[in-house]
């Protein structure tokens, strides 16, 4: 979580209570092909890969178990912005993001939470789920030139937002 401090020229975010990043992305190699290889099978279009956020998870619970003990979320850095600006107290991820993160079944819109349970997994720290293209919430305070009461989008990933962004109608391709 996130404090507001007032001062200065406009008011800043403070981390709390966050984990220092924890970079994942498709280049990402700490999870080696055996390692994946001994995951549970996902409920998905997506066969899971180094760089997904639940396989890192799943390393970090068998090379660092103790690092997720004082967490009780876990996002990208962009729902974590998302969640500062509306004042969320929890993770909000779009399904687009989430299907990278593997274990996610899009025709479901729902985690694999059987699965992961299973696996001794800690499902306490998956975020809540919007459709891609919804609002997430509200600015809960003024952010510089942007007034309290804002709406704030779910945060998408790079291409889905370049392309959401060109789209004259949600029926556009």
């Amino acid at each position: 979580g996130c404090e507001w401090t007032e001062g200065g020229p406009s008011p800043v975010f403070e981390p709390g209570a966050v984990s220092p990043l924890v970079t994942v992305t498709w280049q990402d190699g700490r999870c080696s092909s055996g390692f994946l290889a001994s995951l549970p099978q996902p409920e998905s279009h997506l066969n899971v890969a180094s760089g997904f956020g639940c396989a890192t998870i799943f390393w970090l619970l068998k090379n660092s178990p103790e690092f997720l003990k004082s967490y009780d979320a876990a996002g990208t850095i962009h729902d974590y912005v998302v969640a500062m600006l509306c004042g969320l107290p929890r993770s909000l991820m779009c399904d687009q993001n989430a299907a990278s993160w593997g274990y996610f079944n899009t025709q479901s819109q729902s985690w694999n939470l059987e699965i992961l349970k299973a696996s001794g997994f800690p499902i306490h720290l998956l975020p809540d789920i919007a459709e891609a293209g919804s609002v997430a919430g509200r600015t809960s305070r003024a952010w510089f030139e942007i007034p309290k009461g804002t709406q704030v989008g779910v945060a998408l990933g790079d291409l889905q937002a370049s392309v959401y962004s060109c789209m004259a109608k949600r029926t556009d391709a």
